[in-house]
């Protein structure tokens, strides 16, 4: 029996044990310190109440995306509060939120909130490129079905010209198929996107609605504000 040998052995174990546990005890302070900072967000701030919630909430959220490094959940958290102001109010371009956005996608390029937000705020600048269609197209690839994005989604495509483009022609039929066809509570977001339409956007809505359904069309031509 190699009794040296067995009590290098055994140093060895010991030092590996405490070196994982240190490690581990590292990574859980790092993980708890981030949640600590986290701020508590809607999903997606729409109206006003909520936009100025997350706006208070930025410093907060940068310190938490900070310390959570990697974790492209505390960056989306982060993107959402600096360009909250932005999903609503599309009247005064803002350069540095957006940077915030970019960054946050780098970390979770799954979150379709993230690119909605961009898409958002590039529309501000008057589509002078195809990266605001690009953003938008990209939201409703990673969240096609969800609702939540649907009333600013439909909102950007239908306010622009945008909505010539034959693939996202393709992804706003089907948003407004499934809300005729499966979710008629939300026909308002219709009826507000047609109303705050672009004419090209307009004349979609017209053709496809005749469609699906020409009797809800007719209302929201007579019930005009």
């Amino acid at each position: 029996m190699n009794i040296p040998a067995m009590k290098r052995t055994s140093v060895s174990f010991r030092l590996y044990t405490t070196l994982f546990v240190i490690v581990l005890g590292l990574q859980a302070i790092w993980l708890v310190s981030a949640e600590f900072l986290r701020v508590s967000l809607p999903f997606f701030p729409t109206n006003k109440i909520e936009i100025q919630d997350a706006s208070a909430q930025r410093d907060k959220a940068a310190a938490a995306a900070r310390v959570g490094l990697l974790r492209g959940d505390l960056w989306a958290d982060y993107a959402l509060s600096a360009d909250s102001s932005a999903l609503n109010d599309t009247s005064t371009p803002n350069t540095t939120t957006e940077l915030v956005s970019e960054r946050a996608l780098a970390f979770a390029p799954y979150d379709a909130r993230l690119w909605l937000s961009l898409s958002a705020i590039n529309a501000q600048s008057g589509w002078k490129d195809d990266k605001t269609l690009a953003q938008l197209k990209m939201s409703y690839y990673t969240a096609p079905n969800d609702a939540r994005l649907t009333p600013l989604r439909m909102a950007i495509a239908m306010q622009s010209q945008a909505i010539g483009d034959e693939e996202l022609q393709g992804l706003v039929e089907h948003e407004i198929r499934t809300i005729i066809v499966r979710k008629p509570e939300l026909k308002p977001i219709i009826a507000t996107a047609y109303r705050g339409a672009s004419s090209a956007g307009r004349h979609f809505m017209d053709q496809k609605l005749t469609l699906l359904d020409r009797n809800f069309l007719t209302e929201i031509q007579t019930n005009k504000p």
